[in-house]
């Protein structure tokens, strides 16, 4: 079944006016129905919405808040869900909630959906959904013990308000205590470039991000043209990302991070992170930053491919992988090993650099038998590998040290004898098991009006 179909059935309008009290054992149903919320719900028992169209804000000032008291459960099926004018209020706000079940729904320009600040375990399952629109915090869920979200399409039409003080992530979600609590999966993004929206110097204006969900696991998820796709995700895999910029942000994640079997495709400012592993991964006519780690370090890249990249950013010389690392027993080397690199025009950038600030002990990147074809750089020395830094030391003199390790690779002797391209790149579509990457075209809610 797809996201909201009513065709069969006429709706007939009611509006909510008076607050309801909604009692503990109480089933409070509305079906078929089209219903303005202008008034304050609170609801002990259960509250179910099936087969209607709900609007929400309709009247600037007026509260229109549905409390989910402890123990409440919320059930929203086949629904069409409007939000009339944005509101910091949300129209759900989850005060300890046992369960909150939305299936087979449409939802247009809303922000500040549901809320859970209070109260701690129950779950959260947004199942078949399209997303149209949606804008700040859409979710904002808080020590929710399990959060699912699952074969839902999210789609932006329009820019967004980027001028809005108050403009932030729109699916929101963390855990005090648990790191496995939520999954996103087979989920399709199609973002059309109209989230963080670049200034005419070409820098993003905000760095928001549509999926901001601490320790969330996506599997078979594809995103095409976003802006700011995902921030602090436990484990990435068999992902598709399309002509998509500033991709994935795991640059201060405060636990391992994992990013497996995933294609990157014509992406740009692709992963920042810390603490994570990168391995099967194919990145194809990316450009300028493809993998850059802070100061933590311990980033580890196996395996990959990197076919026809290019740096072309003038405003900062660096490179398509760089690898931080600052002083102290809690950051550790980076490790690129077992690559393929064949296509890359550089101009004067380099394609591998380890980097540091401080007098450390041993190197920021270890780069290990990796394969180099067709790269070309405009650096006088030939150089596509940075392996030396500076720091200031105590007496503010400049010292120069080795930071990068190049063992057992290939190709190297090669740079600028080759092409910088390469043709017929084959992009795959599963895992050497079979095991597909990005989103099935047969699985997700499709509106029909």
């Amino acid at each position: 079944m797809g996201a909201y179909d009513n065709l069969k059935v006429e709706l007939t309008e009611m509006t909510i006016s008076n607050g309801i009290h909604i009692a503990e054992k109480e089933v409070q149903e509305y079906k078929n129905k089209i219903v303005y919320v202008n008034a304050d719900i609170a609801c002990a028992g259960a509250i179910v919405f099936e087969n209607c169209e709900i609007h929400y804000n309709a009247i600037p000032g007026t509260s229109c808040q549905i409390t989910l008291e402890e123990g409440s459960t919320l059930h929203i099926k086949n629904c069409r869900v409007l939000c009339e004018n944005p509101n910091e209020n949300p129209l759900f706000k989850d005060d300890g909630a046992t369960s909150v079940i939305i299936q087979d729904s449409v939802f247009e320009d809303c922000s500040y959906f549901i809320e859970k600040y209070n109260g701690e375990g129950g779950s959260f399952v947004l199942q078949g959904c399209e997303i149209i629109d949606p804008y700040i915090r859409f979710l904002d869920l808080n020590d929710v013990d399990e959060v699912s979200i699952s074969n839902c399409l999210i789609t932006f039409t329009k820019p967004l308000n980027e001028d809005d003080d108050n403009y932030d992530s729109i699916f929101y979600s963390s855990h005090w205590s648990k790191t496995d609590y939520a999954t996103v999966r087979e989920v399709v993004v199609n973002g059309n470039h109209l989230m963080n929206v670049k200034d005419e110097e070409g820098y993003f204006k905000k760095n928001n991000y549509i999926l901001d969900m601490e320790y969330a696991s996506y599997m078979n998820c594809t995103f095409e043209n976003a802006n700011g796709c995902i921030r602090d995700a436990g484990t990435i895999s068999h992902c598709k990302f399309n002509q998509c910029v500033q991709v994935i942000d795991n640059e201060f994640y405060k636990k391992e991070g994992n990013i497996v079997h995933c294609i990157f495709e014509e992406c740009e400012s692709v992963i920042a992170c810390d603490n994570t592993n990168i391995s099967h991964c194919q990145f194809v006519k990316c450009m300028n930053s493809l993998i850059k780690s802070a100061y933590t370090g311990n980033v580890n890249v196996e395996y990959c491919e990197f076919y026809n990249m290019k740096y072309t950013d003038s405003r900062f010389l660096s490179a398509c992988l760089s690898f931080y690392r600052a002083k102290g027993n809690e950051y550790g080397p980076s490790t690129v090993k077992k690559c393929i690199f064949n296509g890359a025009e550089l101009n004067e950038s380099f394609l591998l650099a380890g980097h540091t600030n401080d007098k450390i002990k041993g190197m920021s990147l270890y780069v290990e038998e990796c394969r180099f074809q067709n790269c070309r750089t405009k650096r006088e020395s030939g150089k596509i590998i940075k392996c030396y830094d500076t720091y200031i030391n105590f007496f503010k003199r400049q010292i120069q040290i080795e930071v990068t390790s190049v063992q057992k690779c290939v190709g190297l002797d090669k740079v600028n004898k080759e092409n910088g391209y390469i043709q017929d790149v084959v992009i795959r579509a599963a895992d050497h098991n079979g095991a597909v990457i990005g989103a099935a075209a047969d699985g997700f809610a499709v509106t029909r009006r």
